[in-house]
């Protein structure tokens, strides 16, 4: 079933990569839960957890850098590093994370609520188990 752990992944998917997060949206499907209505507002920024004169923005540079930092940073996945909450403190964000869990598409394709126009690594995780995860989700 997929989870507020689930969406809340998907939702930072650029947290690591960049000088700071630019992402916006949701899962459409499956569906998301909310607090209220469907939103895709800015919340907060998101500033690199590692240090480094290499990052570049919303450009390929970013994922080089992210890429070459992750070893030495022991980075296991998103969901672990946004999970520290002594890094990025509490949840935020606008979904329910007692929402109803959803059913998987039975083509089990995830659709997000806009285009990805972000570079940078993201992941989907299914209650406790990571479905997908990239370096590079744009390209």
């Amino acid at each position: 079933m997929f989870t507020a752990a689930a969406f809340a992944s998907v939702a930072v998917l650029l947290a690591a990569s960049i000088p700071n997060t630019d992402a916006h949206g949701y899962m459409l499907i499956p569906e998301s839960q909310f607090q209220g209505s469907a939103n895709s507002a800015w919340i907060v920024q998101i500033d690199p957890v590692w240090a480094s004169d290499s990052w570049d923005g919303n450009n390929a540079g970013s994922v080089e850098t992210f890429k070459s930092l992750k070893s030495a940073n022991n980075f296991k996945d998103l969901k672990t590093l946004m999970d520290d909450t002594s890094v990025y403190g509490a949840d935020c964000g606008f979904t329910d994370p007692n929402g109803t869990p959803q059913p998987i598409p039975t083509d089990g394709k995830a659709t997000f609520s806009r285009a990805l126009v972000h570079v940078g690594p993201c992941e989907i995780w299914l209650d406790d188990t990571k479905v997908l995860y990239e370096d590079d989700c744009f390209s």
